[in-house]
């Protein structure tokens, strides 16, 4: 298979996040090179929820189009220093790659 027409086959590596102002959820990780792209028009699927606990709890899910190595999503000034959990994965013209390993990241913390 050629696999400069793919689906991407890796994972983006050094997922994280963490800082940022009260009511933001910063998540960050190292975008694929070139040769693990694929295929045209890279992008990213990243998934969080507030860390519960529970399995079966739902995900909110975005999409980036792009290089982009972070995105920051509004949770509210109510939801400032919690864990969350995030994970995501690349996807290309041909398709998705495999999701990242979960990590938990938290909220940006109230200094007040």
């Amino acid at each position: 298979m050629d696999t400069r027409s793919a689906a991407p086959t890796v994972a983006p590596r050094h997922v994280g996040g963490g800082d940022g102002k009260v009511g933001e959820l910063t998540m960050t990780w190292e975008p694929l090179t070139r040769a693990q792209q694929g295929a045209p028009n890279i992008g990213y699927r990243l998934y969080w929820r507030k860390n519960t606990g529970r399995p079966n709890a739902l995900w909110n899910m975005h999409k980036i189009d792009g290089h982009a190595d972070y995105y920051v999503a509004f949770v509210g000034p109510d939801n400032y220093y919690l864990e969350y959990d995030f994970k995501l994965q690349a996807f290309n013209d041909r398709g998705y790659g495999p999701n990242s390993s979960e990590v938990i990241i938290m909220s940006a913390e109230d200094c007040m």
